[in-house]
C-alpha cells in the first residue's frame, strides 16, 4: 500500500509559483498572485497538469509569464476566461422591446399594457427592429 500525502508546496526560488499534490498522486502546476496589492486577496491559476505538455521548466517559465502580467496589474486568468465565453451579442431594438414589454409594461400598466405592445409592433419595430441599441440616436435615417 502507498501511503498519499496532499498538499500544496511552493517553490523557493520564484515566488508564487507551485505545485498542488492530489491524494491520488496527481500533480498540478499553478501560480499564485495579487491583483492590487498587499490588500488584495490572492489569486490561484492553475497552469496545467503535471507531465505531458508540462514540464517544471516549462511550467516555471509559464508561472514567470503569468506574474509578470500580474505585475503590470493585468489579470492573468482573463485570458482563459475570454477563450471560454462567446463574445456577447449585441441587444437588438426587437429584443429591448420585448424585454421592456415583460419587465415593464405588464407590471406597471396592467389594463393598458397590449395597446403599448401594439404601437411597439406596428410603429417602431419595422423601422427599428434589427437595429443595435448601441446604433440608435435621436435622429433615424
Amino acid at each position: 500500500m502507498r501511503a498519499t500525502f496532499s498538499g500544496t508546496f511552493w517553490d523557493a526560488d520564484l515566488h508564487g509559483f507551485g505545485v498542488r499534490l492530489n491524494c491520488n498522486g496527481t500533480r498540478s502546476d499553478l501560480v499564485q498572485h495579487r491583483l492590487g496589492g498587499r490588500g488584495a486577496a490572492t489569486r490561484r491559476l492553475v497552469i496545467g497538469r503535471h507531465g505531458s505538455p508540462w514540464t517544471t521548466a516549462e511550467a516555471r517559465a509559464e508561472a514567470r509569464r503569468l506574474l509578470a502580467r500580474a505585475a503590470m496589474g493585468e489579470d492573468p486568468a482573463a485570458e482563459r476566461r475570454a477563450a471560454r465565453l462567446p463574445p456577447p451579442e449585441p441587444l437588438t431594438f426587437d429584443r429591448a422591446a420585448d424585454l421592456f414589454v415583460e419587465l415593464c409594461l405588464k407590471p406597471e400598466w396592467p389594463r393598458t399594457w397590449r395597446e403599448a405592445e401594439r404601437l411597439l409592433a406596428q410603429v417602431f419595430r419595422p423601422a427599428l427592429g434589427p437595429m443595435p441599441i448601441a446604433e440608435l440616436g435621436r435622429r433615424i435615417r
